[in-house]
């Protein structure tokens, strides 16, 4: 996972509890992949569908941070979920949540929303590369965007998501859990250094 591009996730602390509330964590091949890892009529967001949804929650800084976090107007629910470094050390637990972007860049880097707990919420690529694990969370397609109230679907791997409607997009309602793509194929789960480098 750290230098040949396999497709990985894994659970914070590499402990199944705090996959119960957070999901899981995903590296960018894993995101990437064209056998797709958001469920039917989903995708993974792009910078324009998250800058899209931070303006509609007040734009960058600490005051979306509130509307996108659980109680906020938004819905969105947002989960201080942490992040999986290059290092194979996991931080940030219950202090910031970090949200993969489908959007590169360049070849080295990627896109993230970042909803920060000192710094507020914003969108960029510093310290982003392939080979970190963070959150994800799905949109719905285009052409799919309409909620029914109080409804739930996007239902993969046995968990059927909450989801809820912010502005014109319609959104998951918690962070992405799938341990399959979409055609069914398995993704990788990396607990140990044993296991990063022997990806």
């Amino acid at each position: 996972a750290k230098s040949k591009g396999i497709t990985a996730w894994c659970y914070f602390d590499n402990d199944a509890e705090f996959g119960e509330y957070y999901g899981k964590l995903y590296n960018w091949y894993a995101v990437n992949d064209p056998r797709g890892l958001a469920p039917e009529g989903w995708h993974i967001p792009n910078k324009k569908e998250f800058t899209r949804l931070v303006a509609y929650c007040g734009g960058p800084g600490y005051y979306s941070r509130i509307a996108l976090n659980p109680g906020g107007f938004s819905g969105f629910n947002s989960l201080d979920g942490g992040i999986r470094s290059n290092d194979v050390e996991f931080n940030k637990i219950d202090a910031d949540a970090y949200y993969w972007c489908s959007s590169e860049p360049d070849s080295r880097s990627k896109w993230r929303l970042c909803i920060s707990g000192s710094q507020g919420v914003e969108i960029n690529d510093r310290f982003n590369s392939k080979n970190v694990y963070m959150s994800v969370r799905c949109v719905k397609n285009t052409e799919e965007a309409v909620l029914t109230p109080n409804r739930s679907d996007a239902d993969r791997d046995n968990h059927t998501y909450r989801l809820i409607q912010v502005g014109d997009q319609v959104w998951m309602a918690e962070n992405l859990r799938v341990s399959h793509f979409r055609n069914g194929d398995p993704i990788q789960e990396i607990k140990t250094a044993v296991d990063w480098e022997k990806a």
